[in-house]
This record gives structure tokens, C-alpha cells and sequence, in this order.
């Protein structure tokens, strides 16, 4: 599970993944308020680095043909989109994992971890010094 948080810890987007073999299962979902502002293309790129990780070949979603937000995403990411009836499933070629690209994942894993805790700190720090009544 991946997600996206606001200044004051809402969560705004997640990427559910769930690995079986050679290929990952990918959901994401954006709030309607934080649409149109990259967390969809930033959760995708975080869960191809996550597949990469683990050593799928392929990603793979699946949702509605109508779902235009989620197809843009798939597109964008060159999916093999194919359609059945009103439903749509796409597969994501993941490109093999390099030194330097494992490298890169676990450091902006790390920076994610090190953002949520100075969102919290920050958070915190606000309560205290507010005061109450």
C-alpha cells in the first residue's frame, strides 16, 4: 500500500499493489478534490519502481472502460489496454531492476517515511500550541 498525504495528513491518493509471480495487481485511488494534480501519475510511477523491486515482469489493472482518470494513467504508461463489454484491463511491461534504480527506490522510500513523519511532527506541534477552548 502506497499512499499520498496533505500538509495535514489527509490521505489523498493510494496505489493498493498485491504481487502474485511475475505480475503485480495494481489499484489507485485519488479524492475527487486532489484529482487533476499528479498524484495519480506519482502513484504509479512509485508502484512500477515497487514491482521493479519485487521482480514482476507485468503490472496489471483493471476498472471500468468508462473510468477516464484511470485510463489516462494506464496510457500514459504505455498499458496493453484491452476491453471487455464496459470493463477494461490493462498490463504495464515493468523494465528489469538496475543497481542504480534499486538505489533510487529505496531512497525515495526513505524520503517518503522522513515526509510523513515532519507532516506528523509539524501536526503535532500545531496541536500543542494552539490554544484550546
Amino acid at each position: 500500500m502506497l499512499g499520498v498525504y496533505a500538509d495535514d495528513l489527509e490521505l489523498l491518493g493510494v496505489a493498493h499493489l498485491c504481487p502474485e509471480a511475475e505480475v503485480v495487481e495494481l489499484g489507485i485511488s485519488v479524492l475527487a478534490h486532489a484529482r487533476r494534480r499528479g498524484l495519480g501519475t506519482l502513484l504509479m510511477r512509485r508502484a512500477l519502481g515497487h514491482a521493479r523491486m519485487v521482480g514482476a515482469e507485468r503490472l496489471f489493472m483493471h476498472c471500468l472502460a468508462e473510468n477516464g482518470d484511470l485510463m489516462r494513467l494506464a496510457r500514459a504508461a504505455r498499458a496493453e489496454i484491452s476491453f471487455h463489454h464496459d470493463e477494461a484491463d490493462g498490463y504495464i511491461h515493468v523494465p528489469p531492476l538496475t543497481p542504480i534504480g534499486a538505489a533510487f527506490e529505496l531512497a525515495e522510500e526513505q524520503l517518503g517515511v522522513l515526509d510523513y513523519a515532519f507532516k506528523a511532527q509539524r501536526q503535532m506541534w500545531r496541536h500543542a500550541l494552539l490554544p484550546s477552548g
